[in-house]
């Protein structure tokens, strides 16, 4: 991939930056419906502490802040966390958001510090899903619930998204991958010709270590 490249596609979706990044993100447009999608899967509830990962300009954030207790949230863009924190600017003065920069890897919260975490078209950035779900499944209380939505492994989509190289999973893939790091109650749905709703829970305290069923539905 040439550095031009490299170059346009951080700037435009893998590390959002510069104007056009700054008007996109604060509304996303093309996302609204992956948002709707997740917050129907997530269900939030009043006492919720969420968490969410590759928050961008914070819209989603700032959909869901009402409807629970409080929010967090990570972005490894230094512009996308300025966009977000301005956009919720409220909730984070009243100390019931808090938006940072940094690595999902590497997540700065303590173990069983929230009770779900929704994340929303950015799974298929992600170099090691496997260590941010350990992260994730470290974070998240036990009976935690946790929603990927992204884009299905096809052909097609592979085709459409080549330029940006992203890292696509069939549903069985992605049931796997929640079912090795820990996961139970996982289930994997297609919506359409390009989406992918992924639900599971970090095992109650009483099941851990057990085997759940995962499901993957075509």
């Amino acid at each position: 991939m040439t550095s031009i490249l490299s170059r346009f596609i951080d700037s435009t979706a893998k590390r959002p930056q510069g104007k056009w990044a700054r008007q996109y993100y604060g509304e996303p447009k093309s996302h609204m419906k992956a948002f709707a999608q997740t917050m129907e899967a997530l269900a939030p509830r009043p006492d919720d502490a969420h968490l969410e990962i590759g928050c961008g300009g914070g819209y989603f954030l700032g959909m869901i802040q009402p409807k629970v207790a409080r929010v967090a949230a990570i972005d490894h863009s230094p512009e996308m966390v300025e966009v977000a924190r301005r956009a919720n600017h409220d909730a984070v003065a009243a100390g019931l958001a808090e938006i940072v920069q940094g690595d999902a890897e590497r997540l700065p919260w303590p173990n069983d510090s929230f009770t779900c975490s929704a994340n929303t078209s950015m799974w298929f950035f992600l170099e090691h899903p496997e260590r941010v779900l350990a992260e994730l499944r470290r974070v998240l209380k036990p009976g935690g619930r946790l929603v990927i939505t992204t884009i299905r492994r096809s052909w097609f989509n592979r085709l459409v998204w080549a330029l940006y190289g992203l890292r696509l999973y069939s549903n069985r893939q992605m049931a796997r991958m929640l079912g090795d790091s820990g996961f139970c109650e996982i289930e994997v749905v297609s919506k359409g010709l390009m989406g992918q709703i992924v639900t599971a829970r970090k095992p109650a305290a009483s099941v851990q270590g057990q085997d759940k069923a995962n499901h993957a539905r075509p």
